[in-house]
């Protein structure tokens, strides 16, 4: 049976070739946490991602996104976040055709993507993941189409639609 490595000590081996009492008395300290900012001569405590709050807006959100205004802004444009969505949602849908693909539907407010053949085991985009990575080239194009939310949610699992759409229209 091993025993600990340090002389004059006949506990049974632990870890690292010492016993647990020696172990404990020779460890190495642990690894401190960053708790201030990493910008240097910051000293304000680190929020998010090492930075602290100030840092990380000014480096992660718009430039026009502050939050020395914070509630102000907020308060002053209610809308902001949804612009930006609809304005990159309505790109999205125009580098991909901007009709329904079944029944040639055009108005944004009621078209999706929908992809034509399930991803399975991929990274699945949801949501505004999905028209964001359509503007930025990132999504296979060839695997995308738009959709009316009716036509989308007949199609399902399924290869077509499922609407009549000659009955519809009468």
């Amino acid at each position: 049976m091993r025993t600990c490595t340090i002389s004059g000590c006949e506990q049974p081996y632990f870890a690292r070739g010492y016993c647990r009492r020696c172990y404990k008395r020779i460890k190495p300290a642990p690894i401190p946490r960053r708790k201030t900012c990493k910008i240097p001569d910051c000293g304000a405590k680190h929020s998010s991602r090492g930075y602290c709050k100030y840092h990380y807006n000014k480096l992660y959100l718009p430039p026009d996104y502050s939050t020395k205004c914070g509630r102000r802004f907020r308060k002053n444009h209610p809308n902001y976040d949804n612009d930006r969505k609809t304005a990159i949602k309505r790109k999205a849908l125009e580098m991909l055709g901007g009709r329904c693909a079944c029944c040639g539907v055009s108005e944004w407010w009621n078209l999706t993507v929908d992809h034509v053949r399930p991803v399975l085991g991929k990274r699945k985009y949801i949501g505004i993941q999905m028209f964001r990575s359509v503007v930025r080239g990132e999504a296979d194009a060839g695997n995308l189409q738009v959709l009316c939310f009716g036509c989308n949610a007949s199609k399902n699992r399924y290869e077509r639609c499922k609407i009549d759409h000659e009955a519809a229209e009468k």
